[in-house]
């Protein structure tokens, strides 16, 4: 239960990371991704120990601290396909 609710979180911050315009994204959907991440840590363990924090050390088009939309991008794409291997086989066993 707890794999399919990161997973509807994962899914749901995927999508909305896609509305925003330009390269960057601010520094709290940063600290979001991060603890996105944390939680696939918590339930997961070492299937996710690879997949690093986001640094949020970029400066945006409106000069705040920001982080790479495509490198979170590509970090949550792989926590989705972890957790949805992760329920699609407590769903069979």
């Amino acid at each position: 239960m707890f794999k399919m609710n990161l997973l509807n979180e994962l899914e749901f911050f995927k999508f909305r990371l896609e509305k925003i315009e330009g390269r960057f994204a601010k520094k709290v959907t940063a600290e979001r991704c991060n603890q996105l991440i944390r939680e696939a840590k918590l339930l997961l363990g070492d299937k996710v120990k690879h997949i690093e924090e986001i640094n949020a050390n970029k400066l945006t088009d409106t000069m705040e601290l920001g982080a790479d939309k495509i490198e979170m991008n590509e970090k949550i794409s792989q926590l989705i396909s972890l957790v949805n291997d992760a329920v699609s086989a407590e769903l069979r066993g």
